[in-house]
This record gives structure tokens, C-alpha cells and sequence, in this order.
């Protein structure tokens, strides 16, 4: 039996995973993409499925007065069209207008202990992968959050 918890997905946590070896961090979800992210991350999309069943206008709208990217924007007039909650992003403008829309936003790191939590990975492998976003992937984080989330996954 496979995922429950849907959730539409951003090129950005595909990407950054991928780069770190973690993507069966996104086999928790079943994850939907929009058209504009299947060609970011050039068709290879870690089962998911392609979906183009949203609102266009809704999408251009987004584009235009947020000032998303086109990818961004499609993912979150697609979660809004298929009454998808969880929308996994690394973009900052687009986590604000996801949660102005009612979404919730969730990132690389954010998946990763929720991968963690699930057991998907051990304290230990999570706290590398955690540490690998800052050296082998091109994600932008900074030493502060990632020391701050090795505190946390510490904890438990």
C-alpha cells in the first residue's frame, strides 16, 4: 500500500534530494507535478504524476502579480484545483503565497524530518543528508539552520 498524503511538488526539493541521494524522502507522499516542473526537472519525476488539471488563469495570475516563477506558480493553482494541502517548495515568495492561499508549505529540510519521523531514514542519516544540502547540493542554506535542525533531530 503506497502513500496516502498527497502533495504537489516544486522542482526545488526534487532537485536538491536528488542531488543528495535522498529521494525516497518524497515516497511518504504521493506527489503531483505540473506541467513546468516535469520540464524542469527533465522528465524524471521520482513517481510522480504529471497533471495539468488546474486553473491556467489562476496560474498566469500568480505569475504576474506575485511574480512567481512559472513552475511555482502552476503547482500552486494546481493544488488549489485538486484540494492538495501539502505543496512541497524551496521558494520563499512562493511559500508566502501558498500559505496566503490556504496551503501548506513545506521544504527540503521539512521533508527530510518528515521522512525522519516516518523512519524512512535513521537519526544518523538524517543528520548527514541534513548536513549534505549544505555541501553537495544547490541549495542555498545556511549554517545557522543547519545546525539548528542537527539540534533538533538530536533531541528526539
Amino acid at each position: 500500500m503506497g502513500p496516502e498524503v498527497k502533495a504537489v511538488a516544486d522542482s526545488g526539493p526534487i532537485i536538491h534530494l536528488r542531488e543528495i541521494g535522498a529521494l525516497k524522502a518524497l515516497g511518504i507522499f504521493k506527489i503531483i507535478i505540473p506541467p513546468a516542473v516535469n520540464e524542469e526537472i527533465r522528465g524524471r519525476p521520482p513517481k510522480a504524476a504529471v497533471n495539468a488539471g488546474f486553473d491556467n488563469n489562476l496560474a498566469q495570475i500568480l505569475q504576474n502579480e506575485f511574480e512567481l516563477a512559472l513552475a511555482e506558480s502552476q503547482c500552486i493553482a494546481l493544488a488549489k484545483a485538486q484540494s492538495i494541502r501539502l505543496f512541497l517548495t524551496d521558494g520563499l515568495d512562493a511559500r508566502t503565497t501558498a500559505k496566503e492561499m490556504g496551503l501548506e508549505p513545506h521544504g527540503t529540510v521539512g521533508i527530510l524530518l518528515k521522512a525522519y519521523r516516518k523512519r524512512v531514514f535513521s537519526k544518523k542519516e538524517t543528520i548527514e543528508l541534513v548536513k549534505k544540502l549544505k555541501t553537495h547540493s544547490t541549495r542555498y542554506i545556511t549554517s545557522d539552520i543547519t545546525n539548528y535542525t542537527v539540534e533538533e533531530i538530536m533531541k528526539t
